[in-house]
């Protein structure tokens, strides 16, 4: 396998997780060459060998930036800003921050540290807020099962999934969390939407009476809705 084929997987890893790394292009190649060094057959480059290469760079990121931190902090306390005075001609632009830190005389890799810790700070708190919609979204969908469940409601993961895309989540306050209930309600609805869009008669498709036939076939009109919609895009004869 080339190391652009496996560096696509291990992006398409970070950004499921919505994790940003910044290592150097360097450091990630050379870790990939490391880990190629004896794969002989593309099968060997699964889902588990992808995952430890992510976790071995998630790793060598985080202690980066920690040292990072270490360092910014270390150089802030050693050479703290110049109090201002009143006669001071020099501009105030980025004086708002409230730290008394004085970017302008920062050396140019301290600058670039900071820069680097910056990213990485923003990149956890997407991975965090990414893993929170994604644990909720799998709650919604779990709960919408379970009303259909006890409704004795016969579910099409086809319209399942679509209701589920079309969810949109609103946007949180700090502090705030998600109303999973009012959630299913809305991924309810939309469920329904998308089987009434298809034209499909949910009380005959879901909750068929026990004997009702489609059409003398045994089908529902679930049933020969997903047979048109197979043949028109080809993956049902």
């Amino acid at each position: 396998m080339e190391r652009e084929a496996l560096l696509e997987q291990v992006n398409d890893a970070l950004e499921s997780e919505g994790r940003t790394l910044t290592l150097s292009e360097e450091t990630i190649n050379g870790e990939l060459d490391d880990a190629l060094e004896g794969v002989t057959d593309d099968a060997q480059v699964d889902e588990t060998f992808v995952g430890r290469i992510v976790k071995r760079l998630k790793r060598m990121d985080g202690n980066l930036h920690k040292d990072v931190s270490t360092q910014v902090r270390a150089y802030k306390q050693a050479h703290p800003a110049p109090k201002t005075t009143q006669t001071s001609t020099k501009p105030k632009d980025g004086e708002g921050d409230g730290n008394g830190d004085d970017d302008d005389d920062m050396p140019a890799w301290a600058k670039k540290l900071n820069a680097r810790f910056d990213a990485y700070e923003q990149s956890q708190k997407t991975a965090k807020e990414t893993e929170a919609k994604n644990a909720t979204l799998k709650e919604v969908k779990q709960g919408l099962k379970a009303t259909f469940k006890k409704g004795n409601v016969e579910v099409k993961d086809y319209f399942l999934n679509q209701a589920m895309r079309d969810l949109k989540l609103p946007q949180l306050e700090e502090g705030e969390s998600y109303d999973v209930d009012d959630l299913v309600s809305k991924a309810e609805k939309l469920y329904y939407k998308h089987l009434k869009e298809a034209g499909l008669d949910e009380k005959k498709t879901v909750q068929p009476r026990a004997g009702q036939r489609g059409g003398g076939t045994g089908e529902t009109a679930a049933d020969r809705f997903f047979a048109r919609k197979g043949k028109k895009e080809g993956w049902k004869k």
